[in-house]
C-alpha cells in the first residue's frame, strides 16, 4: 500500500489520541515543570503522527512528557512523511513527524520545520547471520543479486525499502554509487519490499539469513536486531557525531504556525536538558535546529 493511500485509511486515528491525568513525581519542580502544570486542561491534546523513522524515539519522549504533565500521546502507525505533510496541509496535526527536510512547495504552503534527533541508518541483520561488517563493495554486490551468501554459506535475504524512502535517499547521499544499483534492484522487483520501519525491523527480527536496512534506535529498543559494522566502523554516536560513520539522517517536527500552548510545552520539553538525554539514551543524536 503506497503512502498516499495508507494516509487516507490512517488519518482518522490521529484523531484517537487520549489526555490521561497529571501523576505525581518527588523530583523538585523546574521551571518547565510549573509551566506543563499551568497549561489549561482544554489544550491538553496534541495530534502527532508521521514517519516510521520518527515514531520510536518520539514516543519514547511523550511517554516521559506524560509523567509530567498528564498528557497521555500515542502516535498512531506510520503515515510516512509525505502523510505528515499532507494531514498538517489539511489541518489535521499539530506536530507532523518527518525524515527529511521540507520541499520549497511544502514551505510555501506554510509548513516550519525544527529538527531535534539525529540517527544513524544501520545494516541490520538476523541474530544468528554470523557476519559482522559490510563493506562498500559488499553492499554494492548484494543489492546488484552478485553476492548471495553470508560467510556461512547461507543465503542473504535482501529485505528493501521503497524508492523514495528517507533511509534510501541518506544512503545514496553518503555513497552515490549506491542510487543505480538500488534504483535498478528496486524497479526490477528482485527483493520484498517494506513500505514501513516497524514492518522491516520485524521482518530482520524473524526472517533468517535476512539483510536490511534500520536504524541507531531501533537497534538500541529491538535488541534482537544485530547491527553490521560499515568499513570496520560501528553506527556508535561518537561516530555518527565525528563523521567517521557515514550514514544518518535528521528527524524533525513539521508544523504550521500559531502553535497551541501545550504543543508550545511539549517542544520546550523535547529541547530541555531532560528531553535531550532521552533522545541521547535512546540512540539518537539531540539536535536543536531548524
Amino acid at each position: 500500500m503506497n503512502r498516499i493511500i495508507k494516509y487516507m485509511y490512517l488519518l482518522s486515528l490521529i484523531l484517537l489520541f487520549v489526555t490521561g491525568c497529571s501523576s505525581s513525581s518527588n523530583k523538585p519542580a523546574t521551571a518547565l515543570d510549573n509551566k506543563i502544570k499551568d497549561t489549561p486542561q482544554e489544550t491538553q491534546s496534541i495530534r502527532i503522527a508521521g514517519s516510521g523513522s520518527n515514531i520510536p524515539l518520539t514516543q519514547k519522549i511523550l511517554d516521559e512528557y506524560a509523567k509530567k504533565s498528564g498528557v497521555h500521546i500515542n502516535i498512531p502507525v506510520s503515515i510516512g512523511t509525505i502523510g505528515a505533510v499532507k494531514a498538517l496541509q489539511d489541518n489535521q496535526l499539530e506536530l507532523g513527524l518527518i525524515s527529511r527536510e521540507l520541499k520549497d512547495s511544502e514551505k510555501q504552503s506554510g509548513l516550519k520545520q525544527k529538527s531535534y534527533g539525529k540517527i544513524g541508518i544501520v545494516f541490520g541483520v538476523h541474530g544468528k547471520v554470523p557476519d559482522d561488517n559490510i563493506g562498500s563493495e559488499d553492499l554494492l554486490n548484494i543489492y546488484k543479486g552478485t553476492k548471495t551468501t553470508w560467510s556461512n554459506g547461507k543465503n542473504i535475504i535482501v529485505l528493501a525499502r521503497e524508492i523514495g524512502d528517507s533511509s534510501n535517499s541518506a544512503l545514496e547521499k553518503s555513497l552515490p554509487s549506491l542510487k543505480n544499483v538500488l534504483d535498478e534492484a528496486l524497479n526490477s522487483k528482485r527483493w520484498d519490499i517494506y513500505y514501513t520501519d516497524q514492518e522491516a525491523n520485524d521482518a530482520i527480527v524473524t526472517i533468517p539469513n535476512s539483510f536490511g536496512i534500520t536504524d541507531t534506535v531501533a537497534i538500541k529498543m529491538q535488541t534482537q536486531i544485530k547491527p553490521l559494522k560499515f568499513n570496520g566502523v560501528e553506527a556508535t554516536l561518537d561516530n555518527i557525531q565525528n563523521q567517521s560513520y557515514p550514514f544518518n539522517k535528521n528527524l524533525y517536527f513539521a508544523y504550521k504556525e500559531p502553535l497551541s500552548a501545550q504543543t508550545k510545552h511539549f517542544l520546550d520539553f523535547v529541547y530541555s536538558d531532560e528531553g535531550q538525554a532521552i533522545i541521547s539514551n535512546n540512540g539518537g543524536l539531540p539536535l536543536k535546529g531548524e
